[in-house]
């Protein structure tokens, strides 16, 4: 398969759409059991606390998973913090021993490491493939391919694509109502099981309770917004929802999309840069409508280039 480089900028804070999908035909649905769903949850807040990011949303579902990571800007460390953060990772008496004997290159290295995203999400995806594959009889690739990420260059463009994390179970049709699906962001925050999440305060402000709240009514006036083929959450649950105090509609009925396929979504000034850089890199080369404007929402998506396969040559006999 054809794919486009990953180019992302090596010393600033940055905020990222992941997902991931699982090898296997249509109807696979490994991640539908409760005992792996479980599972990958665990992995990704283990592998969270021991990387330098945040987790704003997360939603696992029957053959893929979503998530929303802030990763630091890199950053000097204390010998103490690493040595903490290996400990986490680096778990019993042999690999003890180990850093024990690790030079300063090594230190360096591992300090690095801490503030990649592709080193956490190999982190995931491989701990978790190990742990299926021994916990079921199977061998082979879990996972389809290498993980998909786009940028995200604001705080709206954050909150959209929050939703739309959330919103997975209802437009798969798992459920009704978003904070009803066990291994989603708004479940967890609801039942008060988000500790290891970045709170929703630090992007809307005010209260836990408020910031839910609004937060709520942003999933809630997206949600049922039809789209086909997909579940939506219905007017009689939305209804519903608004006796209990939600937030003016605002931007939030307006349809956004490109959010798994776009390579970063923001204001249009910060997602020319974006493209800019990878320009520069040498590893973005689309001319034709790279940028795709969501009317009304103030986004701006920069689109994927158009990648064909090579094509295929006839040798002589």
């Amino acid at each position: 398969m054809v794919h486009t480089a990953r180019c992302l900028p090596q010393d600033q804070e940055g905020t990222f759409h992941v997902f991931a999908h699982v090898a296997g035909p249509e109807g696979y649905n490994p991640l539908k059991d409760d005992a792996a769903a479980r599972q990958l949850l665990d992995t990704v807040i283990f592998f969270a606390a021991a990387y330098c990011c945040r987790i704003y949303s997360v939603a696992i579902m029957g053959n893929h998973w979503h998530g929303v990571i802030r990763f630091e800007a890199p950053r000097p460390m204390e010998r103490a913090e690493l040595r903490q953060r290996a400990d986490l990772l680096y778990p019993g008496a042999l690999m003890q021993e180990r850093l024990d004997c690790w030079d300063e290159e090594c230190w360096e290295h591992f300090r690095k490491r801490l503030f990649s995203l592709s080193e956490f999400m190999r982190n995931v995806q491989g701990a978790f493939a190990q742990w299926y594959n021994n916990a079921s009889p199977r061998k082979g690739r879990f996972w389809a391919d290498r993980y998909g990420s786009n940028q995200l260059l604001d705080e709206l463009s954050m909150l959209f694509v929050m939703a739309y994390v959330d919103l997975n179970s209802v437009r798969s049709g798992l459920c009704d109502r978003p904070q009803d699906h066990p291994y989603s962001s708004l479940y967890l925050r609801e039942a008060g099981l988000d500790g290891w999440l970045e709170p929703l305060e630090t992007l809307l402000g005010g209260s836990r309770e408020g910031a839910l709240r609004q937060y709520k009514s942003m999933v809630y006036y997206l949600g049922n917004i039809p789209r086909e083929g997909k579940g939506r959450i219905s007017d009689e649950l939305l209804r519903e929802a608004e006796k209990r105090g939600f937030a003016s509609e605002g931007a939030f009925r307006k349809r956004i999309g490109y959010f798994s396929t776009g390579l970063a979504m923001g204001p249009r000034e910060a997602v020319r840069e974006v493209l800019n850089y990878r320009r520069s890199k040498g590893v973005y080369k689309r001319r034709k409508n790279p940028l795709s404007v969501q009317e009304e929402s103030e986004l701006c998506v920069a689109r994927r280039e158009r990648l064909t396969k090579p094509k295929r040559v006839t040798l002589p006999v």
